[in-house]
Formats: structure tokens, C-alpha cells, sequence
């Protein structure tokens, strides 16, 4: 039997439909915001990681330029090291050109006609030439922009808006000197024409380096040198150093597997971890020809008590990060003493009396006297005075100490010093007044991007030998 639907049926089912294109349209709406939402962010995060990929190279390579004119600076040091204005008189050189017969400043500085000046009589002030390019001249991007005139120039440069867009540019009229233009490269780069030439200098984003003298540290490598003379120097130093009774409190917790150590422990150890034996070591400070000689135990039974085990490396460290792997090296330890320890010169090298830091020139004066008990240190004002007197032989900005005039300022002080530093102040094994290892550390900034790189560098006739090099 045929069923005829009603009017108010058909009325019915009409509403039911229109509510379920209605629901269609706004899953399909709500769908399509979805996706083109999806889209956007996608494509923004894509240009963002591009930009920053772009930023990253360009940051890598500016902290390398950085590095590589450090290393230029080094070069430029060891010429200078090597000139004769290096053992002649600063005060009087320099007196006797500015004061001549009159005084003034001359008279100030002891030169010709003012040999007896205000500044005469600081002890140690005469002396020979110590001069620091590498604390003189700044490797930063906003000097060598300066110098070249990049700052200024800036009609060649891509900003970071120009960088997908520079196809609508390639039409516009340079503008700037004629020195912008090339009548060898196109604007398109290619051979046979006239375009835009960035001028040197002339870059995105900034980059910054500082040099550090590695030799004004204590090099713990020296403690497995043959020499036992330079071996009781080198436990000298670092008994001076982990000694310290400021710093006692390292020792008396004991560490993860209840083992306590001492500072002469510690220095035993780093011997054992880089010689060549796999015997355990006993010190003695006062031996002049072995300091250290061989015991009966074996130097790998403390590393057995580690979470996995391992050996002593019995070869010379490759980086300061290896002394972590001491036995009783922690990190407290490396947090007291890592800025003020090396691994990197060579192991004949001494000690740089050039050094910004108190403690470490602290260690010097002590090293350097006869006796480092000598009645005069016990004094808190001695040492005091000792230590404003030899600031003031590098009142200069980039002039540093040279060993005689540090001698001069402990005798003037009454501080009896070891002979070897008089009888032989240009090779002796304790202390020195130049340096051939350097370390850099040059950070290069674009955009949101920071790259940061650290060399190890020793001067030679070239650009220096690369010790170490570490990206961050």
C-alpha cells in the first residue's frame, strides 16, 4: 500500500536535513581552520629554523674570525717577544724621548735629564720591556668595524628582512661610493658587470674574543716530567696551590664511595693517571732527584671502586676536562681550582709571573723566595705591600712584569729569593716573564643565535700550532 507523506512530514524531514548540512559545514569549517592554522605555523616555524640555521653559520664563522685574528695578535706577540725593544728601558727610553733636557714628563718617568723621578723609585719599575699586544688589542666587531669604516657602509650589506626577498632589490640603483660597485662581478655575482660589493667589515651580527695566557697557570702536567729538579718545583707549586688553608674544606668530606683524600693524595694521583707505569706512587717534596719514586701498590685499585670501572689513561692529558677523571678530583675541586690550572704548555715551560690573579701571584712570591717560610711572608702587610708594589710595575695598560723587576720588588721588601731566579732569570724552572700557549675564547652573536668556540693555541713562525678546539 503507497504511503503519501504529509505536509507536516515533509516539513519535518526538510528541518532534519537543513540541521545536518548545518553540522557539515561547520565540521568542515572547523576542519579547514585546523588545517590552514596547522599550515601557517608550520611554515612560520620553518622560516624560523631556517633563519636560525642561516644565523648559525653565520655566528660560526664569525666566532672563527674571531679565533683566527687572536691568532694573529699571537703572531704579532712572538715577533715582538723576539725584537730588541724587548730587553730595553721603559722609563728611561721613554723619558729620554718625551722630557730631554727639560723635565716634565720626562723628569716623571727617570728619563734623560730626570733620572731620579717620582716613579724611580717604585721598585722594580726599571727593567726591560714587557709588552702585551694580546691584552692591548682588542679582537671585537665593533673596533674592527670601527677601523675599517664598515659601520658606515652599509648599502652592500643583506639585512635579515632581505634574505628571501632579495630577487626584488636586484633591479635597484646602488647607491653609496663608487667604491660599492665592482666593474668585474654583476649585481647577480657573475663576471661582466656593475653591482653592489660588500666592503670587509661589513657583516651581520657582532662577534668577541678573549685571549688568556695559559702559562701564568699551574700545569699539572709538569708533575711527570723527567727532570726531579722541575718535578719538586712542580710539586712545589701545587702543594702551594691545593694546600692552601683556605681551601682545607675540600678534603674532609668523604666522597661517594666513603673514601676521604688530601691535596698530597690528589697530586700523587694526577702523577699516576699520566705516567707511564701502572705502579702506585709515593712523593717526596724534598728529594731534588726523585720526588717521586715507584711504591708497592697498584695505582688502578681506586678506580675499581667506579660505576663502570676504568684505568688510568698512563698518557699526558688532552684537555683540562680529563682531570675529572682523577681519583679525588670532584667537582668542587675543579670548581675551586679549574680557572687557575693548565694542562696545555709544553711541560719545560715555567710559570708566567704575569697574572691577574691575587692568588696565583700569591703562589709566585712563594715560589720564587728561598725560603717560603721566610719570616718576612708571615707578615700580612709584607705580603700586602709586595703585592701593591707589583701592581704598580704594570701601571700601564698592556705592559707586563719582566722576572728581574719581580725580583726587585720582593729584595726591596727584604724577601731573600731563590738564586735561581737571579743567576739565571732567562731560563730558570720556576718563573718566566713570557708565554708561547694561549687559549681563545670567542663568542659570535646573529639574531637569536650564539656561537661559542675555545682554542688552544701554540705561537710558533705561523699562525700557531692548534692544541685544542671545542664548539659549544
Amino acid at each position: 500500500m503507497w504511503y503519501r507523506p504529509t505536509h507536516k512530514n515533509r516539513r519535518r524531514a526538510r528541518a532534519k536535513n537543513r540541521g545536518i548540512a548545518l553540522i557539515m559545514v561547520i565540521t568542515a569549517i572547523a576542519i579547514f581552520t585546523a588545517v590552514v592554522v596547522d599550515f601557517t605555523y608550520s611554515s612560520r616555524v620553518e622560516l624560523d629554523l631556517a633563519a636560525n640555521a642561516r644565523d648559525e653559520v653565520r655566528a660560526y664563522f664569525l666566532a672563527k674570525s674571531a679565533v683566527n685574528l687572536s691568532r694573529l695578535v699571537i703572531h704579532f706577540q712572538r715577533e715582538l717577544d723576539k725584537s730588541p725593544l724587548a730587553s730595553s728601558n721603559p722609563l728611561g727610553a721613554l723619558g729620554g724621548a718625551l722630557g730631554g733636557a727639560g723635565g716634565g714628563l720626562g723628569s716623571l718617568l727617570g728619563g734623560a735629564g730626570g733620572s731620579s723621578g717620582a716613579l724611580a723609585g717604585i721598585p722594580g719599575l726599571s727593567g726591560g720591556l714587557n709588552i702585551q699586544l694580546y691584552k692591548l688589542i682588542p679582537v671585537d666587531s665593533g673596533m674592527i668595524q670601527l677601523f675599517l669604516g664598515g659601520a658606515g657602509s652599509s648599502a652592500g650589506a643583506m639585512g635579515d628582512d632581505d634574505f628571501f626577498n632579495d630577487d626584488k632589490k636586484k633591479d635597484a640603483k646602488p647607491s653609496g661610493s663608487s667604491s660599492e660597485t665592482s666593474p668585474v662581478f654583476g649585481a647577480d655575482g657573475l663576471p661582466g658587470g656593475k653591482g653592489k660589493v660588500k666592503s670587509f667589515g661589513d657583516f651581520q651580527g657582532s662577534y668577541h674574543a678573549e685571549i688568556d695566557d695559559e702559562e701564568s697557570k699551574l700545569n699539572v702536567a709538569r708533575l711527570n716530567i723527567p727532570s726531579g729538579r722541575i718535578q719538586q718545583v712542580a710539586i712545589m707549586q701545587s702543594l702551594l696551590m691545593f694546600g692552601d688553608k683556605r681551601y682545607e674544606w675540600l678534603y674532609d668530606d668523604e666522597d661517594a664511595n666513603g673514601v676521604r683524600t688530601t691535596a698530597k693524595d690528589i697530586i700523587i694521583n694526577m702523577k699516576d693517571f699520566i705516567d707511564s707505569n701502572q705502579v702506585a706512587s709515593t712523593m717526596n717534596p724534598d728529594d731534588q732527584v726523585n720526588p717521586f719514586v715507584d711504591g708497592f701498590s697498584d695505582e688502578t685499585q681506586p678506580y675499581s671502586r667506579y660505576k663502570p670501572t676504568y684505568k688510568p689513561k698512563n698518557a699526558p692529558f688532552d684537555s683540562l676536562d680529563e682531570l675529572y677523571r682523577v681519583d679525588g678530583v670532584s667537582d668542587r675541586f675543579m670548581a675551586a681550582f679549574r680557572d687557575r690550572l693548565t694542562v696545555y704548555p709544553d711541560i719545560n715551560r715555567a710559570i708566567n709571573v704575569n697574572t691577574d690573579d691575587p692568588f696565583m701571584m700569591l703562589m709566585n712570591i712563594y715560589l720564587a723566595a728561598n725560603n717560603p717560610n721566610d719570616p718576612n711572608l708571615q707578615s700580612p702587610l709584607t705580603v700586602q705591600q709586595i703585592l701593591s708594589d707589583l701592581e704598580m710595575t704594570k701601571m700601564f695598560p698592556g705592559l707586563g712584569m719582566t722576572v728581574p723587576q719581580f725580583v726587585a720588588v720582593l729584595q726591596a721588601n727584604k724577601v731573600a729569593v731563590n738564586p735561581a731566579l737571579t743567576q739565571n732569570t732567562g731560563s730558570n724552572i720556576r718563573l718566566s716573564d713570557r708565554t708561547e700557549t694561549f687559549s681563545i675564547h670567542a663568542e659570535g652573536d646573529v639574531g637569536k643565535v650564539q656561537k661559542k668556540l675555545t682554542a688552544v693555541i701554540r705561537s710558533d713562525n705561523a699562525l700557531g700550532q692548534l692544541l685544542y678546539w671545542r664548539e659549544e
